[in-house]
């Protein structure tokens, strides 16, 4: 896939990926662009990419016994906004904070209660 020479932009770095940005990924890699191809015409990583495709990765039919994979920009989009929206404890993360150490290890020597 040929480009005309572009200056590339300077990686975003710690930014997020918009809808934008996922939409020309999606038009990007169905016209057989590279990741790195791709990371470097938007300035992102080439593992942001890569990571992104992962993200929104589909299979869809193409026929009565046929699919095809591919990525997705909208399946992206939704599955990033959900992940967003995890509360800490569902992510893995300890409920309670300090309370719960204080708790825990109240006893002598700071070794847990015996309940």
């Amino acid at each position: 896939m040929e480009q005309s020479d572009r200056s590339i932009p300077h990686p975003r770095k710690g930014k997020h990926l918009n809808q934008e940005e996922r939409i020309q990924i999606e038009v990007l890699l169905r016209g057989g662009a590279t990741a790195l191809h791709v990371a470097k015409l938007l300035g992102r990583s080439e593992r942001t990419i890569r990571r992104e495709r992962q993200r929104g990765w589909l299979t869809c039919r193409t026929g009565r016994d046929s699919a095809e994979e591919r990525y997705n920009a909208v399946r992206g989009q939704t599955v990033y906004e959900r992940r967003r929206r995890k509360p800490a404890s569902a992510a893995g993360g300890v409920s309670g904070g300090a309370d719960y150490g204080e708790t825990l290890f109240s006893g002598s020597g700071g070794i847990p209660d015996e309940r």
